[in-house]
């Protein structure tokens, strides 16, 4: 007995542009980048359409001001690795910056901006003159339907010289008074070739919040 069974007939475009204007002071750049699946099969799942970048930023570099509206990705300072939201930056020297973000976290770029969560993020860095060495410390606020899912306040440093990199990270919940992630990596690379790595990390998975306090615990 056999039997033939399709189970994905689809066709896949991925389009990805970018516009950049670099003036005299201003800087403007605009990126989508997003794809479209057209499902063939009689009673399939249906199309879909993913969207990973659609934003405008605008810099001011005599200022040292910064812009960017959209979704977008940060990855960093606490913040969700997508969201749809603003992000503003303020280098206000050349060792030292702000950052302010605010918007909606994305759990997929299959879907559209998620209503019921809402964060906001402040930060600063700073950095050593030779960019060797830089540190941020973050402030991060997020409600889940207007109730508190997480109140973060975190740490995280990037060394990089020549043969040997480190990178630290603590994340702390407030609300919950228990730490989300502490991470330590480092790389060692000796003149006899020899290359040691250090990895130790404690990390709630998922990530502790209101949404999802009681997953895996």
């Amino acid at each position: 007995f056999s039997r033939s069974l399709v189970t994905q007939n689809v066709l896949i475009t991925d389009l990805d542009g970018l516009a950049r204007r670099r003036g005299e002071r201003f800087d403007f750049t605009a990126r989508t980048s997003f794809g479209y699946m057209k499902d063939l099969l009689t009673q399939g799942p249906g199309d879909q359409v993913r969207v990973s970048y659609a934003f405008a930023e605008l810099v001011d570099r005599e200022r040292g001001l910064g812009a960017r509206i959209g979704r977008q990705s940060r990855g960093m300072a606490g913040v969700p690795s997508t969201f749809d939201g603003e992000l503003g930056t303020w280098q206000w020297r050349p060792d030292f910056g702000f950052g302010l973000a605010a918007g909606m976290p994305t759990l997929s770029t299959r879907e559209g901006p998620d209503q019921d969560r809402r964060f906001i993020s402040a930060g600063a860095n700073f950095a050593n003159s030779s960019r060797s060495w830089d540190s941020t410390a973050y402030l991060l606020a997020q409600e889940y339907k207007g109730l508190t899912d997480r109140r973060s306040l975190g740490v995280e440093t990037r060394y990089m010289a020549p043969g040997r990199t480190l990178f630290a990270m603590v994340d702390y919940d407030l609300h919950f008074a228990d730490f989300n992630s502490v991470m330590l990596l480092g790389t060692l690379f000796t003149e006899s070739r020899w290359t040691l790595s250090l990895d130790a990390s404690r990390q709630r998975s998922p990530q502790l919040s209101l949404r999802n306090a009681m997953i895996g615990q």
